[in-house]
């Protein structure tokens, strides 16, 4: 799914929703659907992931930082984001 059909689907639930009765319960659910369109359209960081050797403690540990946050990732994943931060990796499959 793209960002663009959730997007989609989002803002048609929460356009459906009005007609269900404006109740507290209701309006916040609104409010929540609002954020989560916003935050699909907000321009999401980017970084790219950086081979990395590091010896700690006398352990050596290889992996990759994201050069956005600096978040460590050693588990040999090819990740398209980094988890830590979400900024999308240059170069990453989508």
């Amino acid at each position: 799914m793209t960002r663009e059909e959730a997007i989609s689907i989002i803002t048609k639930e929460r356009d459906e929703d009005i007609f269900g009765g404006w109740t507290p319960h209701r309006k916040r659910i609104h409010e929540a659907f609002t954020l989560a369109i916003e935050a699909l359209q907000a321009d999401r960081p980017r970084g790219e992931w950086i081979d990395r050797k590091e010896e700690v403690d006398g352990f050596l540990f290889i992996g990759r930082r994201c050069s956005n946050c600096g978040w460590w990732e050693s588990g040999g994943f090819n990740l398209p984001f980094c988890p830590n931060c979400g900024a999308k990796m240059d170069g990453g499959e989508q």
